[in-house]
């Protein structure tokens, strides 16, 4: 029998792979849980206000809650126009 030479495949230099997908999914990512955190927080920190102050209407939930949106938005505006 006639023996015949193994053909080494040559092993082509895959191209590197862009991060750059990845890397805008973990920024969005952290916008989100950021944004939740803050707003979470006052809107907690805001109604133990109200009911430590006993107040008939939820003045500090209403107040936090619209502030830490204002603070979201422009945090996020902020960090992603800083990105262009």
């Amino acid at each position: 029998m006639v023996a015949f030479p193994e053909k080494r495949r040559s092993k082509k230099a895959k191209p590197p792979r862009s991060n750059k997908l990845f890397s805008s999914y973990l920024q969005y990512a952290s916008l989100s849980f950021q944004m939740m955190a803050i707003i979470g927080l006052s809107a907690w920190s805001g109604l133990a206000l109200d009911q430590y102050l006993q107040l008939g209407f939820p003045v500090f939930v209403s107040i936090l809650s619209v502030g830490a949106t204002v603070l979201t938005v422009y945090l996020t505006v902020k960090k992603l126009t800083k990105g262009v």
